[in-house]
Parts: structure tokens; sequence; C-alpha cells
């Protein structure tokens, strides 16, 4: 169903976690422990909203109905593969079916 994402892999494992800490070092043991296991949920939503990308420019709700993730994941992850350089804002606003506009983004190039 998905493109083929393969090259962004390599992309997504030299991303510093430096960069987007999940937790501070005065956070509870536990809280760290869980930390570190949503790296590997973070990197799996990144691969899947790359793959919605692969099929063309979209808005939040677009992207999270391609991809299966709720609509306030891949916000969250659009900001910060934003950062990183993975994905750009097109310029455009779409309006989504709430009648909300919402920026349009895109793979970068």
């Amino acid at each position: 169903m998905w493109h083929d994402v393969a090259p962004w892999e390599r992309r997504l494992a030299e991303i510093d976690a430096a960069r987007h800490p999940l937790f501070r070092r005065t956070d509870p043991v536990t809280s760290q422990l869980a930390a570190r296991q949503a790296v590997g949920v973070q990197a799996d939503h990144q691969r899947r909203i790359l793959a919605a990308l692969a099929l063309g420019p979209a808005g939040a709700t677009v992207i999270a109905k391609r991809c299966g993730l709720d609509k306030h994941r891949v916000g969250k992850r659009l900001g910060e593969m934003g950062r990183d350089g993975m994905i750009e804002k097109t310029g455009r606003l779409l309006v989504n079916e709430a009648g909300r506009r919402e920026r349009e983004w895109r793979q970068s190039c």
C-alpha cells in the first residue's frame, strides 16, 4: 500500500535525538524509559507521514487519513519533520472538512 520510503530510512536514523529530547535528565526513571520506547513510535509515524506525502502535498487532515494516524499525532510530527528538513510547507492554506484552515505540506526536495 505504501510507496517505498527507503531513502528516508537513513535520514531518520541520522537525526540526532538530542535535537528533540523526549525527556529531561531530572525526569523520573519511568518517564525516561517511556520516552525511549516512544522513539520507535516516532520513527514509525514519520515513515508513515512520508509515505502519505509521497502521494502528493496535503494538509494534516488528509495526511492523517492517508496514513491511518490521529490528526493530532500527525500535527506533532509535522513540526518536528519540518525542523529536520524532511518536509516543508508549500505556502498554501487549505480548508479542512471542519472548515478550518491548515497548512499544506510536501516532501522536501
